[in-house]
């Protein structure tokens, strides 16, 4: 009795006890795949319908006029004054 209470115990140890991935039991997910296993069979795949969609627009013309000049303002000018 005591060998099977051991045994109950090593094996709730496995499953639900600190573990690497190694040691969780194979019938967790049947509906998930293995990783491992061969390549499933490859299922004959529809070719999608294509559609070719051509249009045309007028490029724009507008240049950017670049960045904005520096602007000195006074309270640059009040912090310089302060320190000098």
């Amino acid at each position: 009795m005591a060998v099977l209470a051991f045994d109950l115990s090593n094996l709730k140890r496995m499953i639900f006890g600190a573990q690497k991935e190694r040691f969780k039991p194979v019938t967790a997910d049947v509906h998930q795949l293995s990783l491992f296993e061969d390549e499933p069979q490859a299922q004959p795949e529809e070719q999608p319908k294509l559609e070719r969609i051509t249009y045309e627009r007028e490029k724009s013309k507008k240049k950017h006029p670049g960045r904005n000049p520096i602007l000195v303002s006074h309270c640059c000018t009040a912090a310089r004054a302060a320190t000098v």
